[in-house]
C-alpha cells in the first residue's frame, strides 16, 4: 500500500512537471493538426525531461551530490553546457560519462525549453556545513586570495552566487559536485581559461572551504 502510494505521488510530481514543461514551450494540444504535432513535440520533450530527472531531480534538486542542482539555474548557461556536451568541446570524464550522448539528441529547441524550465524552479534551501570552513570560504568567495592570482569568485558569479548569463549560479550547488569540477579545471579536463588560472591558484584546503561556503548559499 505503502510502495503504491509513492508510485502515484511521483507520477503526479511527473505530469506536474511535464504540464510545467508544456506551458513553457507553448504546446496547445487542444487545437486540431498543428495541435497533435504539438503534443507529439511535448511527449518527446517530456521523455527526454524524465531522462534528466533521473540524475537531477525532477524540479532539478539532485539527490546525488556528484550530479549538480540545475533549479533557478541561468538559462544562457544551461544552453552554452548542453550545446558544449553536444559538440564535444566540453571533454571531461564526467561530461563523456553522462552527457555527451544524452544532448546528440537534442536540437535547439529542446535546450531552450530545458533551460526554461529549470530556470524557473525553486532551488532548495540549504543546511550549511563546519562553521570554521564556511567562514574561510567566505573570504575566498568575496575577496579572492590576491598573492596567487585567485579573484574573488563574487565578481564573476555575484555576490550571493546568483551568476549571469552563461556565468553559472553556484549558490546552494552540491560541495562534491563543485570539488570535482575545481579539481577539473585545474588539471584542465574541464577547459576554461580563467577558471583553469583560479584553480591552479588555490590549495587543497583552499578549495574544500569555497566549496563547503557556496552548498550553504541558497
Amino acid at each position: 500500500m505503502v510502495k503504491a502510494r509513492t508510485r502515484w505521488q511521483g507520477l503526479a510530481k511527473l505530469l506536474a512537471g511535464a504540464a510545467s514543461l508544456a506551458a513553457l514551450i507553448g504546446c496547445d494540444t487542444g487545437r486540431q493538426g498543428g495541435g497533435l504535432v504539438a503534443e507529439s513535440a511535448n511527449l518527446e520533450l517530456t521523455r527526454k525531461l524524465h531522462t534528466c530527472a533521473a540524475c537531477h531531480g525532477r524540479q532539478g534538486v539532485s539527490q546525488a551530490d556528484i550530479f549538480p542542482n540545475l533549479a533557478g539555474q541561468q538559462k544562457d548557461y544551461i544552453i552554452a553546457q548542453l550545446t558544449a556536451f553536444r559538440d564535444h568541446t566540453r571533454r571531461d570524464r564526467d561530461a563523456k560519462a553522462f552527457m555527451w550522448g544524452f544532448a546528440a539528441r537534442l536540437d535547439q529547441a529542446s535546450m531552450q525549453a530545458f533551460a526554461d524550465y529549470y530556470s524557473k524552479q525553486q532551488p532548495a534551501p540549504r543546511q550549511g556545513g563546519p562553521k570554521t570552513k564556511i567562514a574561510a570560504g567566505d573570504i575566498i568567495f568575496t575577496t579572492g586570495i590576491p598573492g596567487r592570482g585567485v579573484i574573488a569568485c563574487a565578481s564573476c558569479h555575484g555576490a550571493k552566487g546568483e551568476g549571469e548569463a552563461e556565468i553559472p549560479r553556484l549558490a546552494g550547488q552540491h560541495k562534491d559536485y563543485l570539488l570535482v569540477q575545481l579539481k577539473a579545471f585545474a588539471s584542465g579536463s574541464r577547459e576554461n581559461g580563467a577558471m583553469t588560472l583560479i584553480a591552479k591558484g588555490m590549495s587543497r584546503a583552499d578549495i574544500e572551504a569555497v566549496a563547503t561556503y557556496i552548498d550553504s548559499l541558497s
